[in-house]
C-alpha cells in the first residue's frame, strides 16, 4: 500500500438544482437521525421532502406461493403488523420536523417489494436517502449492506446511505477507482454539492503508483470546476482489500464511490466493495 498526501488545495464550485428528496425510512427505532439529516438537506437545498414507509411483503408472498410453514407465516405476518405501528411513529415525527423546518413535504405507504416501488418512486427524484444497519444479523426490516446496495442499484436518482447510528457528515472521502460507476458517483456529488462545510479527500487507487498517479492527476482538473478545500493523494492494490481499513484510519463520515453491476462470482470470490465499506466501516455512502 502506498499513499501520498498533499496540502489541501481550493478549487471553485459549480452546482445543479436538487429540488426533490426521497425518503426510505427502514424500522430503525423512530428513525430520528434519519430524518434529522434529510430536514437539514433539504433546508440547505431548499428541497421538497418525500418520506416513504414500505411493508416489503415479498417474504411471505413468496412463501405462501411456495406452500410454505404456517408457522413461517405468521411470523412475517406479526413481523409487517409491528411495522405497521411502528411507522405511524415515523411518519408522526417526520411530519413535525419537516413543519417546525417550513418545509413543503409529503408522505406515502406502500407494501409490496421494496426493490421495484424504490426503482419506481425513484424516477420523480433528484436525490433518495436511506439507511443500512452495521449489524452482522438485522431485523427483516432493516436493510442489510447487501440489500442497501441492491437499491442504490435499482434507484433511478443517486442515492445516500445513511448508517442506524446519528453521524453527522464532516469528513467526506471521495474514491475513484478508475471505473464509470466511480466517475458517474463524483460528478453527481460534485453538482449536488450536498456538504459544503465539510473536510474532502480525493484518492485513486489502482493496481500499480503510476496508474493511481495518472488518475489523481486527471481528477484533480475535475475538481477544478467546483468549490471546497480537498487533500488529495493515491492508494496501490486492491479496493477491497485497502479501502475499508482506511476509511476507519481516516475515520471518514461519507464516503463518495461508485457501485458496480453484479458481479455473482467476483462478489463471491472477494466481495463488492461498496458492500464492504458498509459492512467493515461506520461510514455512510453515496453513489449514483
Amino acid at each position: 500500500m502506498s499513499f501520498q498526501f498533499e496540502v489541501p488545495q481550493f478549487v471553485k464550485r459549480q452546482q445543479r438544482d436538487l429540488s426533490r428528496i426521497l425518503v426510505h425510512f427502514t424500522n430503525q427505532c423512530n428513525g430520528a437521525s434519519l430524518i434529522s439529516s434529510a430536514v437539514k438537506l433539504a433546508q440547505l437545498k431548499q428541497a421538497t421532502l418525500r418520506g416513504m414507509t414500505i411493508i416489503d411483503t415479498t417474504r411471505l408472498l413468496d412463501d405462501l406461493s411456495q406452500e410454505g410453514s404456517a408457522a413461517f407465516a405468521a411470523y412475517e405476518t406479526e413481523r409487517m403488523s409491528e411495522w405497521d405501528k411502528n411507522r405511524d411513529e415515523i411518519r408522526s415525527n417526520f411530519s413535525f420536523s419537516c413543519l417546525a423546518a417550513g418545509l413543503d413535504f409529503d408522505l406515502c405507504s406502500k407494501q409490496g417489494n421494496t426493490l421495484k416501488i424504490v426503482a419506481n418512486e425513484s424516477r420523480f427524484q433528484d436525490l433518495l436517502i436511506t439507511s443500512a444497519t452495521r449489524q452482522k444479523k438485522p431485523v427483516p426490516v432493516e436493510l442489510s449492506a447487501a440489500s442497501a446496495i441492491e437499491v442504490i442499484r435499482t434507484a433511478h436518482c443517486p442515492t445516500l446511505v445513511l448508517r442506524d447510528q446519528p453521524n453527522s457528515i464532516e469528513r467526506v472521502l471521495m474514491v475513484h477507482d478508475g471505473s464509470k460507476e466511480s466517475s458517474r458517483a463524483f460528478s453527481s456529488f460534485h453538482s449536488q454539492c450536498l456538504f459544503p462545510n465539510a473536510t474532502f479527500r480525493l484518492i485513486t487507487i489502482q493496481n500499480s503508483q503510476a496508474d493511481a498517479e495518472r488518475l489523481l492527476s486527471e481528477q484533480y482538473h475535475q475538481f477544478e470546476a467546483n468549490s471546497y478545500q480537498f487533500e488529495h493523494g493515491y492508494l496501490v492494490g486492491k479496493p477491497s482489500t485497502l479501502l475499508p481499513q482506511y476509511i476507519e484510519n481516516w475515520e471518514a463520515d461519507l464516503v463518495v464511490y461508485g457501485v458496480k453491476e453484479k458481479r455473482p462470482l467476483v462478489d463471491k470470490m472477494i466481495g463488492q466493495t461498496s458492500e464492504l465499506i458498509l459492512k467493515k466501516t461506520s461510514a455512510s455512502l453515496y453513489s449514483a
